[in-house]
């Protein structure tokens, strides 16, 4: 997805998870749907269990618990029914980290830096091998090298045939895309 600054991307994402109430239609990714008002989000476990385990989103209106550490983010998702982990997921810590030191996962997530929280950010979305991975901005905050991170990544999903939206502005990014719809 591209287009310029306010031409809605980040509110066809929030559309596409189901945290705003489309004013007409049905989002639909490979034919899980979301439809019905934000409002109406609380009371339709369906809607719910839909997004935690068909979508892992990361953008930089979402934010994780600052008060608690990247590994006890992880924990809560998992306690929340959204890694793909048997019971036994309490010392689980995704292969791809994005450069996450043991140190940095033991941290705040409001201590680190707006770099640090974008790759905890990428990291809590792809935790649960999710069918859909939605990024928004992915690469805002990460250094070169982070980013060259993120893009082996966006690939290495693509050849395994995962679905990845990308809501950018980034020319480098969206080449990593099959096809661009332009708002």
């Amino acid at each position: 997805m591209a287009g310029a600054n306010g031409s809605g991307k980040s509110t066809l994402v929030k559309c596409l998870v189901g945290l705003l109430t489309l004013d007409e239609g049905l989002a639909e990714i490979r034919r899980a749907g979301v439809q019905g008002h934000s409002d109406e989000l609380g009371r339709n476990p369906e809607v719910i269990t839909l997004t935690r385990s068909t979508f892992g989103v990361s953008a930089p209106w979402m934010n994780a618990y600052p008060e608690l550490s990247v590994k006890e983010n992880l924990l809560f998702l998992a306690d929340l029914g959204a890694l793909n982990e048997p019971n036994g997921h309490t010392e689980a810590i995704p292969q791809n980290t994005f450069g996450l030191s043991r140190d940095d996962l033991t941290k705040p997530i409001g201590a680190l830096s707006s770099g640090q929280q974008q790759k905890a950010r990428l990291m809590l979305a792809g935790a649960f091998d999710p069918e859909v991975l939605i990024l928004d901005e992915p690469d805002s905050h990460l250094d070169e090298e982070s980013i060259e991170h993120l893009h082996a990544w966006i690939t290495e999903r693509k050849n395994q045939s995962m679905l990845t939206i990308i809501a950018s502005n980034q020319p480098r990014e969206l080449a990593l895309c099959d096809g661009v719809l332009t708002l």
